[in-house]
């Protein structure tokens, strides 16, 4: 198996000849049995990249050749399900560590999606296209990127979608008060969606360029949408969305926007909107985990935001945030965090009800000051041991860094206090049945 894994891609030549042949018959839709066969077949191969693993491998370059050829199909079903499945293509090549095959794929991929993304009229078809890109990118990273060129064709695709000058967004002119409809919104999403994951494929220097060109759209956006009803609150919570998710890829340039996003995403904690709490007050923590220094002096405006909104907030992904926020604020610098005041209300909230990617960064925080000795966790200690217990017992967690990170810290309190783990323990008949189950050695 490892030499077919391994064996080399001869893609381009066998793909050339294909595509003028295509383009003689664009235009013309059958709609029968034929296609719908068509289309299960293109992805039954896709699952079995999927989920077969080193099975596929001997496969994988003729499915891609044969499939690449239906990119530019009549029926935009079997375009659509084309795209769908040479991503995953590129997607299993790199899971099988077929590093030359992830350069051949991408080498021939990006431009082409970026063809479909412009020229391509039917808009589930350039979503899928835009998806690729993304799931892409979050799978490959910095790979994707081997050739001159790539960068730039993927940052220009998300940009030409905001700007609304792709085929797919001319059906319509859609002028300034017009409300977009669902398509339009969704398909703006699934370009803000690759920004984030772009950003993180890049050095943070790099990706501080980029940003520079895009960020005043998203500032754009979520003005022009405080301005208007309720309908248009998804697009405010878009907007800071794809901002907070920007910071872990800027790194330490996070610094250049704070003055100029620190005022607008505290502008938004008291949204009317769920969502758009919920993305804000993510967004603060990830604005201090990735700004540091330079939000040091923010800090007391931050805790006066966020001790406002925890007092009344009902919503449940919001204090999830708002926890995961809180622990951002106390691992960056725990000297400007008022301890005694903060950390109950915290640790009141625990277990997470919903957003349980936040679990890593809580018990992070938790363990630090666990190992820390900090004073303020003693009479927590049992709350602390109980989220711990929930996490664990109900897979609250999505990474096994987030699972061991937990366990080790509920097992270490059990050593150490072996009296209030106990306590704990038997204050909830859900952790006592569940306790055994979890082993502790």
């Amino acid at each position: 198996d490892g030499d077919d894994e391994d064996e080399e891609f001869d893609i381009e030549n066998s793909i050339d000849d294909e595509e003028e042949d295509e383009e003689d018959i664009a235009g013309y839709s059958i709609e029968n049995a034929y296609m719908d066969e068509k289309e299960e077949a293109i992805l039954a191969l896709m699952e079995f990249a999927e989920h077969t693993g080193s099975a596929f491998a001997p496969f994988i370059q003729t499915a891609f050749e044969e499939i690449y050829k239906l990119l530019n199909h009549p029926n935009e079903d079997i375009r659509k399900a084309s795209i769908d499945a040479v991503k995953q293509f590129v997607v299993a090549l790199h899971q099988l560590g077929n590093m030359e095959g992830v350069n051949q794929t991408i080498l021939i991929l990006v431009p082409k999606l970026s063809e479909i993304i412009r020229t391509d009229e039917e808009r589930t078809v350039v979503m899928s296209a835009l998806d690729g890109f993304s799931d892409i990118l979050q799978e490959v990273g910095a790979a994707t990127f081997q050739a001159d060129g790539q960068k730039d064709a993927v940052f220009n695709c998300i940009v030409d979608v905001l700007n609304g000058k792709v085929a797919c967004q001319f059906d319509e002119p859609v002028d300034e008060e017009q409300e977009e409809s669902e398509y339009d919104e969704a398909i703006l999403e699934s370009a803000g969606d690759i920004l984030p994951k772009f950003g993180r494929a890049l050095s943070a220097e790099e990706f501080a360029v980029y940003f520079g060109r895009v960020w005043p759209y998203f500032i754009q956006k979520i003005e022009k949408s405080k301005q208007k009803d309720e309908t248009t609150d998804s697009q405010r919570a878009f907007a800071i969305g794809v901002l907070a998710e920007c910071f872990e890829g800027l790194k330490e340039y996070t610094r250049n926007w704070i003055d100029t996003l620190l005022p607008i995403f505290l502008s938004c904690v008291q949204d009317r909107n769920n969502e758009v709490r919920s993305n804000t007050v993510y967004g603060l923590g990830e604005m201090v985990k990735h700004g540091k220094e330079c939000t040091f002096g923010h800090y007391p405006q931050i805790m006066a935001a966020l001790s406002q909104l925890v007092s009344k907030e009902q919503h449940a992904g919001t204090l999830d945030n708002l926890c995961g926020a809180l622990a951002r604020l106390i691992i960056t610098n725990y000297s400007l965090v008022p301890m005694k005041s903060v950390f109950p209300v915290f640790v009141e909230y625990l277990p997470l009800r919903e957003d349980f990617t936040e679990n890593l960064t809580v018990f992070q925080c938790l363990d630090l000051l666990y190992r820390q000795g900090d004073e303020n966790l003693l009479p927590v200690l049992s709350r602390v041991v109980i989220s711990g217990l929930q996490v664990l017992y109900k897979k609250e967690h999505d990474t096994d860094e987030c699972r061991e990170l937990v366990y080790n810290l509920v097992k270490q309190i059990r050593n150490d206090f072996p009296d209030k783990f106990s306590e704990a323990v038997h204050s909830s008949n859900e952790a006592l049945q569940h306790v055994q189950s979890l082993s502790f050695k």
